[in-house]
């Protein structure tokens, strides 16, 4: 990268500086953007074991349920394609 001729002029110390300024600042953009809040609109549920509206999703994962199968032969046939 090709330096400014503003950055040119600076001592060794004061790039340092401002990169670190440059670093400190992109830290927290994505500190801020890590932990902002978010809103679920909507949602539709339908997961293995009963698991088939948002409370039964929630208490699915509170408790860390694996509930993965086979996929069903009449949904689709593994044996046509491997």
């Amino acid at each position: 990268m090709e330096p400014s001729s503003q950055t040119t002029k600076l001592s060794n110390q004061q790039r340092l500086l401002l990169k670190i300024q440059q670093a400190t600042a992109k830290l927290h953009e994505i500190e801020t953007a890590a932990t902002e809040a978010i809103a679920i609109i909507g949602i539709g549920c339908r997961f293995p074991d009963g698991v088939d509206n948002p409370e039964a999703y929630w208490q699915f994962l509170k408790d860390g349920r694996d509930v993965r199968t086979d996929i069903p032969k009449d949904r689709w046939d593994i044996e046509r394609y491997y």
